[in-house]
């Protein structure tokens, strides 16, 4: 039986061993336990896991800044994809955005990165051939000074 919940930090471990070594997943040094228990605490209600006769089968990482949603990963194990549930647990974040008054959702994928595309664009996200990501670690020099803070 299927058992779909709000993601806590207790999830921690089986969620980064369920992403761990999936194609289109990528996990690095933010998705340390305290970034990831910051994240979900700062955006109660937001991120989901699917539990099924005990045993996670999938997680997705929700949240918002206050005007947009954001999709941060989502992961199914390989043998229970093709048959919703990836959908389902995106619905639920799509669901908390909306009761918070978020009335758009955006998800990055990788460009080399083509089933996730199509599944994406599959249950109605629109590609954006309009905006290019651009970032930055925060501990490089060259931050802002101009705040008089280091």
């Amino acid at each position: 039986m299927l058992h779909i919940a709000p993601m806590t930090p207790q999830h921690y471990d089986e969620v980064t061993e369920l992403m761990r070594g999936l194609p289109g997943v990528s996990l690095g040094q933010a998705d340390s336990c305290e970034s990831v228990t910051r994240y979900l605490m700062r955006n109660p209600g937001m991120s989901f896991v699917c539990h099924e006769n005990g045993r996670l089968t999938g997680a997705v990482f929700g949240g918002h800044d206050g005007r947009r949603g954001y999709i941060q990963d989502i992961a199914v194990a390989p043998d229970c994809r093709r048959q919703g549930l990836a959908h389902g647990l995106i619905l639920c974040v799509l669901d908390a955005l909306a009761r918070e008054g978020i009335e758009k959702c955006n998800v990055m994928v990788f460009a080399d990165n083509a089933p996730g595309q199509d599944f994406w664009k599959s249950i109605g996200f629109t590609q954006r051939h309009d905006l290019l990501p651009f970032s930055k670690k925060t501990n490089e020099p060259g931050g802002c000074c101009a705040c008089g803070q280091k």
